[in-house]
Formats: C-alpha cells, structure tokens, sequence
C-alpha cells in the first residue's frame, strides 16, 4: 500500500510539472521513463538487499560523522551555548549547516565534486539517451544547487 501512494504521489506530481509546461509536445517521455525505472530499480536494491542497507549506512555514518564535527567545531568555538541543555537553532542546524556546505566548497575547490558530478552526469546520460551537457547540468544542480562549478 505504502508502495503504491508512493507511485500516486510520483504520477500526480509529474501531472502537475505537465500542466505547467510551456512546451509540451517536446517532452522526451522515453528518457523520463527509462530514468523512472532505473530509479525505481535502484531504490528496490538499496532498500531491500544487504549490499544496499550497508551502503546506506555508509552514507549516514558519513554524513553523522559531518554532523559530529561541525558540532565539535561548534563546541569549541562557543563553549558557554553548547554547555545548556537546550540549543538554539542558530547553533543545532544553521552552524553545521555551514560547516558541511564550506566541505563541499573544498570538495569541489580540489575537484572531486566536479570529478563526482562528470561521471554520474555520464552514467545518466548514457541511460537515459539525452546530451551529456543536460544530465551534467541536471547533476550539479542536485548536489550544489544553483551556483557554478
């Protein structure tokens, strides 16, 4: 059930992003739907198999141990605020926030995000049949948000 409202939340999102379309007869629905199986795929093997469960924490260690030490940083810089039971938001998420936003700056300063973002833009493009250029656009966009490389 959980499974099929996920589906339902998919198609009528999509249906919206149609009606909005200014150009609607140029959408590519075959890259759209090899790019919805691929995704479907991946989130089957990354849910319900052990190779997929360990790469996911995998990924949240990483990201814990981020979080673990911007608050370290944030311990050290303002040790009175992070003494009190209660944290101001300021300091729980805005600080970190900005510590693990500066990591991806150095990440891609040394070019291991570009080098990341080239070669998944790749792979996306080769799956989906659309210009490399729109897939590596599509992936900056996904994992910096607007603003150049």
């Amino acid at each position: 059930m959980f499974f099929l409202l996920n589906i339902l939340g998919v198609l009528i999102v999509a249906g919206l992003v149609f009606l909005c379309s200014p150009a609607k007869r140029k959408i590519k629905w075959r890259s759209l739907l090899s790019l919805f199986i691929v995704e479907l795929l991946i989130t089957w093997f990354m849910l319900t198999t052990s190779i997929g469960t360990w790469i996911i924490n995998k990924i949240a260690a990483f990201f814990s141990w981020l979080v673990s030490c911007a608050n370290d940083g944030i311990a050290f810089a303002f040790p009175s605020v992070m003494a009190n039971d209660t944290i101001d938001f300021f300091f729980s998420a805005l600080m970190p926030i900005i510590f693990i936003v500066t990591f991806f700056d150095i990440l891609s300063y040394f070019g291991i995000m570009t080098w990341i973002i080239d070669k998944v833009g790749w792979v996306i493009s080769k799956i989906s049949g659309l210009p490399k250029m729109e897939s590596f656009f599509s992936i900056q966009m996904m994992f910096l948000g607007n603003r150049r490389l």
